[in-house]
């Protein structure tokens, strides 16, 4: 569907660029204050930079998706799209991350 729909690539795209950029800075950000430790460019902080992004992809694609196959005006297609498609992302989510961390879990490393 996105590949057919510009108006939805481009939501998609600027919205994942933004979650992206808002990572950076962040961490960016954290190093220049006070904090008792800093944010280092290692194993841990790719990983969770990496899913961030994919769940914001995740995300984004499912709600523009059902967004755009609803008829309506915006207001009543973006609640459609948050009631429907928000609980399902959601639980998706959590049972992505309950995985990934049972997996990490039980791998042999010190760092997890």
């Amino acid at each position: 569907m996105l590949l057919t729909n510009l108006w939805a690539a481009l939501i998609v795209t600027i919205s994942v660029a933004g979650t992206s950029w808002g990572l950076l800075t962040i961490s960016y950000f954290w190093n220049c204050t006070d904090a008792p430790y800093d944010i280092e460019i290692n194993a841990v902080s790719v990983v969770n930079w990496v899913m961030c992004i994919g769940l914001a992809v995740e995300f984004n694609i499912h709600l523009v998706t059902y967004f755009w196959r609803k008829k309506g005006t915006y207001e009543e297609r973006a609640r459609k799209a948050l009631e429907n498609m928000g609980s399902t992302v959601l639980t998706g989510i959590a049972a992505t991350k309950l995985i990934g961390v049972a997996v990490l879990g039980a791998a042999p490393s010190m760092i997890f």
